[in-house]
């Protein structure tokens, strides 16, 4: 009930709801974190760390197919540049069997984002090629991709 009143329409301050949201989710109280990510989705329709903790509690709480949608939603229409929100979308259609939706999802990613070097080591560890092998294709192509970027 605390939570709620915290996150709720009182508060008006998207950086403590994002932080509350955080703490919770770290602590695997789901439910509460997806309340507090959607109060600052409602302060800020462009926090792109509110969609993808939003979409992070929903994923934890067995919730896949809407926070793919919520995911969905950011790239195209909230969060043209927010190369996270395309990364975390990609893998979570490769988890649930739809390949050539995560593949298009992942091509999509700004190149201006790519010119960073450490959002492509991210964008590696998020894609886990260890574990999914499949993956690699896409990670050549990025990392092609933020080469050219870099060069330009």
């Amino acid at each position: 009930a605390a939570v709620r009143r915290a996150c709720g329409p009182q508060e008006e301050d998207v950086d403590f709801v994002h932080a509350l949201g955080r703490l919770l989710f770290r602590h695997d109280i789901f439910q509460e974190a997806e309340a507090c990510y959607r109060r600052g989705l409602e302060l800020d329709r462009a926090h792109g760390f509110c969609w993808v903790g939003l979409a992070a509690s929903l994923h934890r709480s067995g919730r896949g197919d809407e926070a793919i949608k919520v995911l969905a939603e950011a790239v195209s229409d909230r969060l043209p540049g927010f190369w996270e929100a395309y990364s975390y979308l990609g893998c979570m259609l490769f988890d649930a069997g739809r390949a050539e939706e995560a593949l298009v999802v992942l091509r999509r990613i700004p190149l201006d984002e790519l010119r960073d070097p450490e959002a492509v080591s991210r964008l590696r560890c998020f894609l886990d090629m260890q574990a999914h092998p499949e993956r690699a294709r896409v990670l050549e192509e990025i990392e092609a991709r933020a080469r050219k970027a870099r060069e330009q």
